[in-house]
């Protein structure tokens, strides 16, 4: 993957994942031994982590929650209070917004990105998840990107990635809602739920644009300085 300048950006430092809870014993080798994770940073809440735990890779893990536990106490049974379930909390635009501005997520956000270039400058691999891959980790994954220099297009299609690793789940999901509720434009909405969508993307590319750019952004809301991305970026990029 190009960065700035058409620099190379430095392979074996981030990996974005799904929850790597059930492993085969080949997907541990290739994790530890391969790819030579050293760190985990899960995203997911305390809740979740604890309800499906990762499986142990022998090395340092971090439980840095993206957003609040926003569906704590909550239960419901499929498909009678689905609906009443999905509305007790944002949608999934809002959430994108509240991960990427609030006070709780921009501290988060700080605190994995200082591991991640932590692990920049000693040569580790940091394994980055949630539970899809998909929307938290999607996040820090555009924010590193967009720090890089990555070209946007290219963001967009590592980000709808997921939909690919999903589809015949997807398609599943999508037949079940339709089935359960006759309702075209709750589909739509529930389906924003478990797929990637472009314009979630491009909020996240409208915040950071609304807030300087991305420089500006790591300085302003999460505290960098110059000289820390200025460091980051000369480690992770390098002529062709």
């Amino acid at each position: 993957m190009k960065g700035s300048d058409g620099k190379t950006i430095r392979s074996g430092v981030l990996i974005r994942s799904s929850k790597p809870t059930a492993l085969t014993r080949e997907d541990r080798r290739i994790l530890t031994e391969d790819c030579r994770v050293r760190q985990i940073i899960d995203l997911r809440t305390e809740r979740e982590a604890a309800e499906e735990p990762d499986a142990d890779l022998g090395c340092a893990y971090d439980n840095i929650p993206l957003r609040p536990d926003v569906k704590a106490g909550v239960k419901y049974r499929f498909p009678e209070s689905l609906k009443a379930y999905s509305q007790r909390f944002p949608s999934m635009p809002q959430m994108y917004v509240n991960m990427l501005t609030t006070e709780y997520s921009l501290g988060q956000l700080r605190k994995i990105f200082k591991i991640i270039f932590a692990a920049a400058r000693s040569g580790e691999c940091v394994l980055f998840h949630c539970s899809e891959g998909k929307d938290r980790t999607g996040i820090v994954a555009a924010l590193a990107e967009l720090l890089l220099g990555v070209d946007r297009t290219e963001i967009m299609r590592d980000y709808l990635l997921s939909n690919e690793c999903f589809r015949r789940r997807n398609r599943f999901y999508s037949r079940l809602i339709a089935v359960a509720f006759h309702d075209a434009e709750y589909v739509r909405e529930f389906r924003m739920m478990f797929e990637a969508h472009p314009s979630m993307l491009r909020s996240l590319f409208e915040i950071v644009d609304g807030s300087g750019g991305i420089e500006a952004y790591f300085i302003n809301q999460l505290g960098f300085t110059e000289q820390e991305i200025g460091s980051f970026l000369e480690i992770m990029l390098c002529e062709a």
